[in-house]
């Protein structure tokens, strides 16, 4: 595995020493290194005063001697008494910045440091957050030992020419170091720094590199994602609970390069991150969930990646998924259905001294104006409609879960070896009130003896009056389209709203598919053909709905039409084809990175059914897995596609109309709004790929006025809950 050395802000990705040096670099050069004599100053009682990282500070007064500086480690050059922090002060010549292409510091340190060059900080690790000046006493975020009196390598930290050129200086430069310690009365301290510049021309010199340990950075590394960026201050990240890191996110744009040595632009702040998910944990490629903080550790709501703002999310790792897609492609497919679903970007992440490979960052489902757009439910809802909800529901097993609380299904399935159990996502089991909880388990159970009983298809008595039909309807098809192992049964969500918003229980959002799409080979899940729903699962058994709900007719037509609609847009083969070799073009070369990092091509990876020796074989096989699916569910699906209308619960409050259509370049959206719901439109050409997207304003009649090119367009306006699809011809 490639090794990367990261700080808070600097970056310095380590290669074996025969690594060509990219072209602008032709040498690398010495302009600090141990030996070299220091001003310094001990703080035991004190610290300097706020000036001392000026260029204009009197220094005469502080002690002098070669670093590098501690005590207690039998490594120091200078040793000082045991203290709480020491700082350090010296000078370097620059002849010309501009024969300088990167600068690269290496420092050994115990416990932390922060450096600046001409009063711009550069570096920094262990203590505190970027631009914040640690007090001489500040606490460290946890105890690190120096490595190199044992044979280690020290840090390191590098700084493009872009970063360079904000504090580098023709003549006399100020380098700054302070470093604390992790103890009241701590019981050692070490600094070693050195500095190294990257030359553009052989002619000039310095002084030589004479360190065994130096290698360069490699400063072509680049990628077309963003990159996230955590530094965990030598803290292990545990399952629970989340401890503070530092973060930063690097994009520059579509089609632009991102490199780790390039600024934070996307974000840059504190973070709180565990691991999350269950049997994925075993893998060296772990899942995290985050959130993100404010310099004193309470979550906070932010924007990611040009995602709605929010404070948690997912970092997804694919790693028995060796497609790298599959929860990426069926989260935006159930969206493109209508839906919320978690929306998510691709990244690749940099973990402490890793490269870890390609991930996907996705939105936590929950209880949000953005996300589940449900009412909030608080301990003051303890009657009458505000009773009602909102709630979210998920089936599942209680590992990986942020709650373990919940319920067990009144009924047994028709197949399977126990009742299904239902766990309280939101609010969560230790935030509902008694009455709450037996509020949502009475609804589920009046649901269920509904469905069970001798009436379950009455249209105003059945089960219609508790479910929306179209989520359900469209809950299967994403399930039974990826024959997910896990689907039904696991990581299932149901949502409800307050009564006097709507009634109903949703299906959805979907969550968890890397084990779908023939990438599982136990019950059957590697086979094109059969019904996932009717498979036993055992400890965590399928609910007895599906089964009972295919025997409507109505339930069955709707299924039908559903399926013929789909099949000739977004699910049609050829789009489907077409959007994956899309999700594989937005990859690029990270599908390489990320194999070179964890060398899973070619070998079986728990559990996988099909075993690729390339990734663009294992490409192949999930589009041949697909089409055999789809084609298998053209002959197989049940029900006849009639006119079966809809609940007045299940229509839209809002209208849309396209005109005209067909249009030779422009279209006119107009819609009634009369709730003044936010709507959300998205336009699809018939290779599914999104080509106009938009939050539509909150008024009660909105006009929206579209220019394509030619072509046959899918156009859907939904408000998180309902959707209207409509077709548009530009000729």
């Amino acid at each position: 595995m490639r090794t990367i050395k990261l700080s808070v802000i600097g970056f310095f990705l380590l290669v074996n020493s025969k690594t060509l040096l990219p072209a602008s670099i032709d040498h690398w050069e010495t302009i600090v290194m141990a030996g070299d004599n220091w001003k310094y100053y001990v703080a035991v009682s004190q610290g300097p005063p706020m000036s001392w990282r000026e260029k204009g500070f009197d220094d005469s007064n502080w002690s002098s001697g070669p670093a590098g500086f501690g005590y207690a480690d039998a490594d120091d050059a200078t040793t000082i008494v045991p203290c709480r922090s020491v700082f350090l002060r010296m000078s370097f010549t620059i002849a010309d910045t501009a024969q300088i292409e990167a600068l690269l510091l290496n420092i050994d340190f115990d416990d932390s440091f922060v450096v600046w060059i001409n009063g711009i900080e550069t570096d920094r690790s262990n203590v505190g957050i970027p631009g914040d000046i640690p007090a001489w006493n500040a606490a460290v975020l946890t105890s690190r030992e120096a490595v190199m009196y044992h044979g280690g390598g020290p840090f390191s930290y590098c700084s493009n020419k872009r970063k360079l050129s904000g504090f580098l200086k023709n003549g006399t430069n100020l380098l700054c170091i302070q470093v604390n310690n992790s103890y009241d009365l701590p019981d050692d301290l070490s600094v070693i720094p050195f500095l190294f510049a990257g030359m553009k021309n052989p002619g000039i010199t310095y002084r030589p590199v004479v360190s065994g340990w130096f290698y360069p950075p490699d400063m072509d590394w680049g990628s077309t994602l963003p990159l996230i960026i955590i530094n965990t201050n030598a803290q292990t990240i545990p399952d629970e609970p989340k401890i503070p890191v530092y973060m930063g996110i690097i994009d520059n744009g579509p089609e632009k390069s991102n490199s780790p040595f390039d600024s934070y632009n996307k974000y840059a702040g504190m973070a709180g991150i565990e691991l999350r998910g269950s049997s994925s944990q075993l893998f060296p490629k772990k899942p995290y969930g985050f959130e993100t903080w404010s310099s004193v550790e309470v979550d906070t709501s932010v924007s990611l990646l040009g995602m709605p703002a929010e404070s948690d999310w997912v970092l997804h790792g694919p790693y028995s998924d060796k497609s790298l897609i599959r929860n990426y492609m069926t989260y935006e497919l159930f969206g493109r259905f209508g839906h919320y679903s978690p929306r998510c970007r691709f990244v690749e992440l940099f973990l402490n001294n890793d490269y870890r490979g390609l991930y996907v960052l996705v939105e936590k489902i929950k209880r949000d104006s953005s996300r589940v757009h449900i009412a909030k439910l608080t301990d003051k809802d303890i009657s009458g409609v505000a009773l009602t909800g909102g709630y979210i529901l998920k089936l599942d097993k209680s590992t990986g879960s942020a709650s373990t609380e919940g319920f067990y299904s009144d009924f047994m399935p028709y197949v399977g070896s126990g009742p299904h159990f239902f766990m309280y996502d939101y609010p969560e089991g230790d935030e509902l009130l008694e009455v709450q909880k037996n509020y949502i388990r009475r609804r589920v159970s009046n649901f269920e003896t509904v469905l069970h009983g001798v009436g379950y298809n009455n249209p105003a008595s059945g089960y219609r009056s508790y479910i929306n039909v179209s989520s359900f309807v469209d809950y299967f098809i994403i399930n039974e389209y990826s024959k997910n192992v896990d689907g039904f049964r696991l990581s299932t969500y149901l949502y409800k709203n307050r009564d006097d918003k709507d009634p109903l229980f949703y299906a959805g959002p979907v969550w968890d598919y890397d084990l779908a799409y023939g990438n599982a080979n136990y019950v059957g899940a590697e086979y094109y053909y059969g019904w996932q729903h009717e498979t036993d699962g055992g400890t965590w058994p399928n609910p007895f709905w599906w089964e009972r709900l295919l025997t409507d007719p109505y339930f069955t037509g709707m299924l039908r039409c559903r399926w013929e609609e789909l099949r000739t847009g977004m699910l049609h083969t050829d789009s489907i084809n077409n959007y994956i070799d899309g999700l594989v073009e937005k990859i690029g070369d990270a599908a390489a990175r990320n194999f070179s990092a964890f060398g899973v091509l070619g070998i079986y990876v728990w559990p996988n059914a099909f075993i690729g020796n390339t990734y663009q074989e294992e490409i192949n096989y999930l589009k041949n897995w697909i089409a055999s699916r789809a084609d298998w569910l053209d002959k197989n699906l049940p029900g006849t596609c009639v006119a079966t209308g809809h609940s007045e619960s299940e229509k839209p409050s809002f209208l849309p109309v396209l005109f005209p259509n067909p249009s030779h370049d422009q279209v006119t959206l107009q819609i009634e709004n009369p709730e003044n719901s936010v709507l959300y439109l998205n336009i699809y050409d018939l290779t599914g790929r999104i080509v106009y997207t938009k939050t539509l304003s909150k008024t009660t009649e909105i006009v929206e006025k579209i220019r394509l090119p030619a072509g046959i367009y899918q156009v859907t306006v939904n408000d998180s809950i309902r959707h209207v699809s409509l077709k548009a011809i530009v000729n």
